[in-house]
């Protein structure tokens, strides 16, 4: 789950040194990582054992 936030913090980096064509999607890349494993997350059954 944090490899999304990673690779923000890489495209961040990139922002940074002037490289906004790879900034913008490396950015893209991981919204639609975070929106996919979001998804993946939330449709996973609770597994509560009381």
């Amino acid at each position: 789950m944090t490899i999304p936030f990673f690779a923000c913090a890489v495209s961040l980096a990139f922002a940074w040194r002037g490289q906004r064509g790879a900034a913008v999607w490396l950015a893209v890349a991981a919204i639609a990582a975070l929106v996919v494993l979001l998804k993946l997350h939330a449709t996973d059954p609770l597994a509560i054992n009381l």
